[in-house]
C-alpha cells in the first residue's frame, strides 16, 4: 500500500473500456459466471464466488464469507466500477455490500444506498440511510438529507451532519445561511466544508470575507478602500487579489490558482507559503497538495507532509488524512501505526469519507491496518 495507490473503486480508463467491450471479465470469468442466479441468496452467492473468482479476488471472497466486512466492500466496489480486471456487474455489486451492510459495515451501507439510488430503488436507499443514520453513521445522514422532500427535515439532517463534519453537509448549510443574510454562521459553515476538503466551500468562504468589506459599508459603517476596489469589478479573481493585500488569507491562498494557471509559479508559491504561516490551512494544504503531485512545483513528499501536518494542527480533517497517508509511506512500522490511527480518527470523529473509504479499502488483513 503506497502513499500514491489509488482507491480500490477508481478504475484504469483503458481497462474499464475494454472490459465493456468484452463479453468476459478481464479477471478470466465471464459476466454469466459472476452474476447472480435468480434465488439465490446472498451468502451463497458469495461463496460462489470463492470458488469461481481467483487470486486476491478469490481471497477476498472467501474473507467476506468469513465476516471480514472490509473485503465484502471491497469486491462490492470492485464491481460496480469495473476494476482491477473484473467486469461490471451491478447486481454482484449489490451482494457484496448488502451482505456487508447487513453485518453492519457503514461503508458497505453507503455504497449500497448510493447503488439503490442511481438505480432508481429511492425507497430501499431512503431504508437503509434512515437505519445507519439512527445509528450515528453522520455521512449516511447527510446523504438521506438530499433525498428528503421535506426541506425542514432536510435542514436538521444537514446540520447534525455538518457538526460531525460531513463537507457536503456543512456547504448547504453555509448557502442556505447566506440566501438568509447570516453571514457569522455561513463563514463558519463555509470553513468548514473546506477544511475537509471541499474546494467550491473554499471559493465561496475566500468570497464572503472580501465582500464583508461592502456588507459593513451598507450597515452605515464608514466607507473604506477595499469596498470602493471590490465593487470596481466583477471579476472574482481581482477580489480575491485585492482581498489578499488586505489581509485575507483565504482569499490569498485561492487567488494563487489563477497564478498558477499563467506559469507565474515562484510568486504564487510565496504567497501560499505567506499564508500559510499566518495559520490559513486552506493556504497549507493547497501548497501541499502541489508538492505532492509535483503539479506546477517540483514534488517534494517530505515537505508536503510537514504542511500537510501544518494545516491539521490548524483543524483541517482533509490535512489530516494526506498528512497520515504520507507519514505511511515516508516512515517505519511505529510511524504507520500512528498513521493509521489518525486516519480513523478522520473517519469517526470528522465523518471524512476518504479516510473512510481508505480504511474500508486498504485494511482487508488483520496486519494490514494494526
Amino acid at each position: 500500500m503506497r502513499y500514491t495507490q489509488q482507491l480500490v473503486f477508481q478504475p484504469c480508463i483503458a481497462v474499464v473500456f475494454l472490459c465493456a467491450l468484452a463479453t468476459t471479465g478481464c479477471g478470466g470469468v465471464t459476466v454469466e459466471q459472476v452474476t447472480p442466479a435468480i434465488g439465490e441468496i446472498d451468502h451463497e452467492y458469495v461463496a460462489r464466488m470463492a470458488r469461481v473468482l481467483s487470486g486476491s479476488h478469490q481471497e477476498f471472497a472467501r474473507l467476506c464469507v468469513e465476516h471480514n466486512n472490509n473485503a465484502c466492500y471491497v469486491l462490492g466496489a470492485r464491481f460496480e466500477s469495473s476494476s482491477h480486471r473484473l467486469p461490471m456487474v451491478v447486481d454482484a455489486a449489490t451482494r457484496f455490500y448488502r451482505l456487508g451492510c447487513d453485518r453492519k459495515h457503514p461503508e458497505s451501507c453507503l455504497s449500497l444506498a448510493q447503488l439503490y439510488e442511481s438505480t432508481g430503488q429511492v425507497l430501499l436507499a431512503t431504508t437503509v440511510l434512515n437505519r445507519q443514520c439512527a445509528t450515528g453513521q453522520m455521512l449516511s445522514c447527510s446523504l438521506l438529507a438530499r433525498m428528503t422532500k421535506s426541506e425542514e427535515a432536510a435542514r436538521v439532517l444537514h446540520q447534525r451532519a455538518c457538526r460531525a463534519g460531513v463537507a457536503k453537509s456543512c456547504l448547504v448549510i453555509a448557502d442556505h445561511a447566506r440566501k438568509h443574510g447570516e453571514v457569522d454562521k455561513a463563514e463558519a459553515a463555509y470553513r468548514s466544508a473546506c477544511t475537509s476538503g471541499l474546494l467550491s466551500a473554499c471559493a465561496r468562504y475566500a468570497s464572503m470575507q472580501v465582500r464583508s468589506c461592502f456588507e459593513r459599508e451598507s450597515t452605515g459603517a464608514k466607507k473604506n478602500e477595499c469596498s470602493q476596489v471590490y465593487r470596481s469589478t466583477p471579476d472574482e479573481w481581482r477580489r480575491w487579489r485585492d482581498g489578499c493585500r488586505h489581509g485575507h488569507h483565504a482569499a490569498c491562498a485561492l487567488s494563487t490558482r489563477l497564478e498558477f494557471s499563467s506559469g507565474q509559479f515562484a510568486a504564487a508559491a510565496d504567497r501560499l507559503s505567506d499564508s500559510c504561516r499566518k495559520g490559513e490551512p486552506i493556504a497549507c494544504q493547497t501548497l501541499a497538495g502541489m508538492l505532492r503531485t509535483g503539479r506546477h512545483l517540483q514534488k517534494d513528499l517530505r515537505r508536503s507532509v510537514r504542511l500537510y501536518s501544518l494545516a491539521c494542527h490548524y483543524d483541517s480533517a482533509h490535512a489530516c488524512f494526506y498528512a497520515a497517508m504520507g507519514q505511511w509511506a515516508l516512515d517505519g512500522d511505529v510511524k504507520k501505526t500512528q498513521s493509521i490511527e489518525v486516519i480513523r480518527k478522520m473517519c469517526v470523529e470528522k465523518s471524512h469519507r476518504p479516510s473512510c473509504r481508505w480504511l474500508a479499502s486498504n485494511c482487508i488483513h488483520p496486519t494490514d491496518c494494526p
